[in-house]
């Protein structure tokens, strides 16, 4: 081990700059830390509150609330995606299963329902017709015995006639 250390150590070089290269470094702004004392001009300092706009901030509470709502609202949703996910992942194989048995029981109902369809369709308009034709009879029935009838009187008032010459000749 100490014979792959020191092959290393030979084989990594030290830094070296170049002298001609000046040494650029960022400045860096410190800051105070939290736990570093104020200042001894701003000990006994005390801060006066930003002043509130009553409205504004009643305004700003509601966007707030309604962020907050939103923002739930989307997490909640995203949870129930990864959920979904992980359970299809689970037990997706035999919900696939199940569902592809359930689609060919529909599709076999369907079929069936499918070809009762037709024949209830040619039952009514057999039933249809049979009623158009029993009407059409009816009304030809009525025309028939309306015309009878009007051939009754007619012969009716044809005997009333002949009638009143037959009493008059003698």
């Amino acid at each position: 081990m100490l014979g792959t250390l020191g092959r290393l150590g030979r084989s990594v070089r030290p830094l070296v700059l170049a002298p001609s290269l000046p040494l650029l470094l960022p400045s860096t702004l410190s800051r105070k830390s939290r736990h570093d004392p104020p200042s001894k001009s701003k000990i006994w300092r005390l801060r006066t509150p930003t002043p509130v706009d009553p409205a504004e901030m009643d305004m700003l509470m509601e966007h707030y609330k309604s962020y907050k709502q939103t923002a739930q609202a989307l997490r909640l949703e995203f949870m129930e995606e990864v959920w979904r996910k992980a359970h299809e992942k689970k037990f997706g194989g035999l919900k696939t299963v199940q569902d592809f048995e359930e689609h060919k029981q529909l599709l076999a109902r369907n079929q069936v329902e499918n070809a009762r369809f037709p024949a209830l369709r040619i039952s009514r308009l057999q039933q249809q017709e049979q009623e158009w034709l029993g009407e059409l009879e009816e009304m030809q029935k009525a025309q028939e015995m309306e015309a009878f009838v009007q051939e009754k009187e007619k012969e009716v008032l044809q005997l009333q006639e002949d009638g009143k010459t037959l009493l008059r000749i003698p």
